[in-house]
């Protein structure tokens, strides 16, 4: 393979708008130089984990790690547990008054300024 790539091989055409074997197959060699220069290797990091329910190869035990950690995370007592419930729904009745002040207001608006 030559080492001097001409990117204008790419580039000529013949007259029925074909573009030229030679650069074709340059292209080719060109993308076997990259691959085999950059490897793509496993480094051990998990981007995914692919243990799914359900799935034949799922296994069902918990790696150490993840014990200590889930035995490190706090706990929610009752009290809490119900302080929280009712801050949501607080939240969610406050958004709910605000659409509900909206339809209002355009009622009114449709009613009394619009078709008056």
């Amino acid at each position: 393979m030559e080492e001097n790539f001409n990117k204008e091989d790419f580039k000529k055409q013949d007259s029925m708008g074909v573009v030229s074997q030679r650069a074709v197959s340059d292209q080719y060699d060109l993308e076997d130089d990259f691959f085999r220069k950059h490897t793509l290797g496993d480094d051990g990091r998990r981007i995914a984990d692919m243990n799914i329910e359900g799935m034949p190869w799922y296994v069902n035990e918990i790696s150490e790690e993840e014990r200590i950690r889930r035995a490190m995370e706090p706990t929610l007592n009752a009290r809490e547990t119900r302080k929280m419930i009712s801050s949501a729904l607080a939240a969610s009745l406050l958004v709910a008054l605000v659409f509900i002040v909206g339809m209002a207001l355009f009622l009114c608006f449709c009613l009394y300024v619009w078709f008056d």
